[in-house]
């Protein structure tokens, strides 16, 4: 308890070095935020624009623009029993990047 009491009443104050050090570690941990910042930044960008580019490509392919090709599709239906597997006939439309198919439009 008499410990307590003396370094409560004690005159001595931080020394200069203990000041530095303390300001240096503000300093680093607010560079060290600002770089963050800066880099989610970037990150942001870079995924705004791959955004851009897929909305671009889907648009073009959802208006089924350019040469549609026959496929087909096999699907599969699973119950509690059984499976019940299938096909359908669709054309298929697709880019560099996205390919996308629909039900054949009948005229």
């Amino acid at each position: 308890m008499k410990r307590i009491r003396r370094k409560l009443s004690s005159r001595r104050g931080e020394t200069l070095i203990e000041l530095l050090v303390s300001i240096m570690i503000i300093a680093l941990s607010a560079f060290l935020l600002v770089m963050m910042y800066e880099a989610s930044g970037k990150i942001n960008l870079a995924a705004r624009k791959m955004d851009d580019d897929l909305y671009q490509s889907v648009t073009e392919i959802g208006n089924h623009t350019g040469e549609a090709q026959k496929g087909k599709v096999q699907y599969e239906i699973q119950d509690d029993f059984e499976a019940r597997p299938g096909e359908i006939e669709v054309e298929i439309f697709s880019d560099d990047t996205v390919v996308t198919y629909s039900k054949p439009t009948t005229p």
